[in-house]
């Protein structure tokens, strides 16, 4: 019994698309957040604030900042693992 040829997907587009911009994993992970959600990470990760700053700044209490800056963290760490795994990133 012979086994199937492997599958050439040098021409999918996803993988494509994927290879030629490889932060296009990141920034589809950041479009697919609610306002909230990405102000936190843009406020932690581009602006550089401590947590008091940024709660501050958001009208949250410091600890609602903590819980979606560590679901959030996790939601693009589980998402790099993934595209890694695939061969995206």
């Amino acid at each position: 019994m012979s086994s199937p040829e492997p599958v050439d997907d040098r021409d999918d587009p996803v993988r494509l698309s994927a290879t030629e911009d490889p932060w296009a994993n990141a920034r589809s992970t950041l479009d697919g957040l609610d306002e909230d959600h990405r102000a936190v990470l843009a406020l932690r990760f581009i602006e550089g604030l401590d947590y008091p700053s940024m709660a501050l700044r958001l009208g949250v209490p410091t600890d609602t900042v903590r819980s979606r800056l560590s679901r959030q963290g996790e939601a693009l760490r589980s998402r790099f693992r993934s595209g890694i795994e695939d061969g995206l990133v």
